[in-house]
């Protein structure tokens, strides 16, 4: 065991705990990025135990304070949509597609995308089952060729089979 170099008061979080954005010393100089994070849960009831971010919570006022960037990695849309002001949608460690986040909800190019916001509680109506994208997410030690997302996607061709796609007009990543 290594010895305790920590100053007095000084404290540490554990793997699995949500950082308080408050606790956060500031550095001397900038630019500041803060990274947030949610907990990948599994299990039971794994959804309710999603941590809501405010949108006026503290990170936003680091945010306004020190004029920083926020990062913030999640499986949550409505997170996304109640705090951010661009989405980056990623599938299997690949970028599907990037834009300002009423764009991406009012207008999804990529078939992930559009699949992802299908499974909104709030895209169905009434007591409708919520959709599903069937299939399963590939093995990163054995992903597709072409687009990751193909083997689950209901538009894919030959083509999104054969090649990756790149973004286009810095947007999606499609072979359209």
């Amino acid at each position: 065991r290594q010895p305790d170099h920590r100053s007095e008061g000084q404290t540490t979080k554990h793997q699995g705990q949500s950082p308080n954005p408050a606790e956060f010393q500031p550095l001397e100089s900038g630019p500041y990025v803060l990274l947030l994070a949610d907990p990948l849960f599994e299990g039971p009831g794994a959804a309710s135990n999603t941590p809501e971010v405010e949108p006026k919570g503290p990170h936003a006022e680091l945010q306004e304070d020190l004029g920083m960037a926020i990062m913030m990695i999640t499986h949550d849309l409505g997170v996304i949509a109640e705090v951010s002001d661009k989405v980056v949608v990623m599938y299997a460690g690949s970028v599907m597609e990037v834009a300002d986040t009423l764009e991406l909800f009012a207008d999804p190019l990529h078939p992930y995308t559009q699949a992802l916001i299908k499974c909104l509680p709030s895209s169905t109506a009434g007591n409708a089952r919520l959709e599903t994208i069937p299939g399963s997410v590939p093995n990163i030690f054995n992903s597709p060729t072409g687009c990751k997302f193909h083997p689950r996607c209901e538009y894919a061709r030959d083509i999104c089979r054969e090649q990756r796609p790149a973004l286009k007009g810095s947007r999606s990543a499609t072979h359209e």
